[in-house]
């Protein structure tokens, strides 16, 4: 008689589907699940603002139940200057989204002035949903999840591809 060899069989919930819409040495756009990764690594452009918007309104289409976003500020990144935040507070106006959470990296001065810049930006939008700003990735993960009405599990995996995202490196072409 043949024995059968026991075989694993993977889920769903164990395999992480993010994708990457944008990447940039200063900035990575990931989309996991309903929730769209802003990943800041250091000072944007207006540019750069434009693109998250478009792709966010992009995404307001196929995830019209609610989306939520979470962007990460990591130490490295910079105050942004006047004219992107003008940019930031045109297309904050135009947001549908569930919620959105904002974490911040950096310690001491620099996450102080950093806490009152993107306070006072989502001061002056438009929108409803709420903004709420943590110390840490398991904390927001956990609140975007409630946010978006997935289980505690949604939470987690959304941290582990966050954490993965983190490490990309993109380095600017000579040509740019």
């Amino acid at each position: 008689m043949a024995r059968c060899a026991s075989l694993r069989v993977v889920t769903a919930p164990d395999i992480l589907q993010e994708i990457v819409h944008y990447q940039k040495p200063n900035l990575t756009i990931v989309e996991y699940d309903g929730c769209l990764v802003f990943i800041m690594r250091s000072a944007l452009s207006v540019e750069d603002v434009r693109e998250m918007a478009r792709i966010r309104r992009e995404m307001d289409r196929r995830w019209a139940s609610g989306l939520v976003t979470l962007t990460l500020l990591e130490e490295n990144s910079a105050l942004p200057g006047l004219d992107v935040q003008k940019a930031a507070i045109a297309e904050l106006s135009h947001m549908k989204v569930a919620g959105v959470a904002v974490v911040t990296m950096s310690q001491g001065f620099l996450a102080s002035a950093v806490r009152s810049i993107v306070t006072s930006i989502f001061r002056l939008k438009k929108g409803t949903w709420p903004v709420v700003l943590f110390d840490d990735v398991p904390e927001a993960t956990a609140w975007c999840a409630t946010r978006v009405k997935r289980p505690a599990t949604w939470g987690f995996r959304l941290g582990r591809v966050i954490d993965r995202c983190r490490r990309y490196q993109v380095k600017e072409s000579p040509h740019e």
